[in-house]
């Protein structure tokens, strides 16, 4: 009997390649894709965790300050939609930088039902810390998509968020109306008073 040979330790990536060939082995599989845009996702996130983790803020902690601090002032509803999170969870989250005196809430001047979220001076103090501190690695990551085909992966990128939406219609009928009219004012660029105008 011939000695087995030793297997190779596969990534994320083999498990998901194409089991068998046809003409189009070149291009990958929807579930292929998915990895690769996963792990992109996540090795960003890391690199955030790991820039954040001593100030003790987590990546999406850093993305809610970024709204809050765009918007100025912004409901906890519209907060929700702009990150596209379950209401809950920015409740949950909202409250914790809130008793650690990063955020604050207020009753809005308009309707005194709604409470707006801002940053406190001290949450706007962290962010501009945060922010000098992820700035090398937002330049390296800018850099990745410069030039013509830089500017149409980001093309495709809004495309893939765009079918998604659409594609769960079927699921949930009235969700894609809504989901991209938030996409709409969560664009660069773009803010959630502009939208109010």
């Amino acid at each position: 009997m011939s000695p087995s040979k030793p297997t190779s330790k596969k990534s994320v990536n083999d498990y998901y390649a194409p089991t068998h060939s046809t003409a189009s082995t070149n291009i990958a599989t929807p579930l292929r894709l998915v990895a690769r845009i996963r792990s992109a996702y996540l090795s960003i996130c890391r690199c955030r965790d790991t820039i954040f983790s001593p100030h003790g803020i987590t990546t999406d902690q850093y993305s809610l300050l970024s709204i809050v601090r765009r918007e100025q002032s912004i409901s906890q509803s519209e907060l929700s939609n702009a990150m596209f999170a379950d209401p809950n969870t920015i409740g949950s989250m909202v409250a914790l930088l809130e008793k650690r005196g990063i955020l604050k809430r207020n009753p809005s001047p308009s309707d005194g039902r709604v409470r707006l979220v801002s940053l406190t001076s001290e949450g706007d103090q962290l962010f501009e810390t945060l922010s000098k501190q992820w700035e090398p690695m937002r330049r390296r990551l800018a850099r990745c998509f410069e030039g013509e085909a830089g500017q149409h992966a980001l093309q495709v990128l809004e495309q893939v968020c765009c079918e998604m939406v659409v594609g769960r219609e079927e699921f949930a009928p009235g969700f894609a109306e809504k989901a991209l009219s938030h996409r709409a004012v969560s664009a660069p660029g773009s803010s959630l008073r502009q939208a109010r105008r």
